[in-house]
């Protein structure tokens, strides 16, 4: 398993992001998980009171494990 943060940022702001090259690059680490065909799920993280989530990447066929990790890390940052 990797683990990377989702986005390079915080959330924007509502009516912040004007720029839709800067719309394009919040979504770039999510990117070569996908061109790869790995599975990979999101997890919610707050920063200084903005979502910022993190992503769990798995290797191919191992999405059992990636669900069963994933909650075990959701569990360790509720607490």
């Amino acid at each position: 398993m990797i683990l990377t943060p989702t986005t390079p940022t915080t959330a924007f702001k509502i009516g912040e992001v004007q720029d839709p090259i800067n719309m394009y690059l919040a979504d770039i680490f999510t990117i070569p998980t996908k061109l790869a065909g790995l599975p990979a799920i999101n997890l919610p993280v707050t920063s200084k009171d903005l979502p910022v989530g993190m992503q769990l990447i798995s290797k191919h066929k191992n999405d059992l494990e990636l669900l069963q990790i994933s909650r075990k890390v959701e569990e360790c940052l509720q607490n």
